[in-house]
C-alpha cells in the first residue's frame, strides 16, 4: 500500500512539473485601448474625439463647415 502511495506521488509530481515546464498557452492580449480625449467644437459645442476634430486658427471645430463659418464671423 505504501509503494502505491509513493508511485501516485511520483506520477503526480512528474505531471505537475511537466505542466509547469510546458507552460500555459499565452492568453490572448486584450486590445490596447487608446485613450481618446473629447474636445468641444467652438461653434456648436459638440464634443468629439480629438483625432476627428478640425483644428483651424488655434480653435477646434467638429467639421470643416463650422471652421469655415467661424472664419466668416
Amino acid at each position: 500500500m505504501f509503494k502505491l502511495l509513493i508511485l501516485i506521488v511520483i506520477i503526480g509530481g512528474v505531471y505537475y512539473f511537466y505542466r509547469r515546464v510546458k507552460g500555459k498557452p499565452p492568453a490572448a492580449q486584450p486590445p490596447v485601448e487608446r485613450s481618446t480625449r473629447a474636445v468641444k467644437c467652438e461653434l456648436c459645442g459638440l464634443h468629439i474625439p480629438e483625432q476627428e476634430a478640425v483644428h483651424a486658427n488655434n480653435h477646434i471645430y467638429c467639421c470643416q463647415d463650422h471652421a469655415n463659418k467661424a472664419d466668416l464671423q
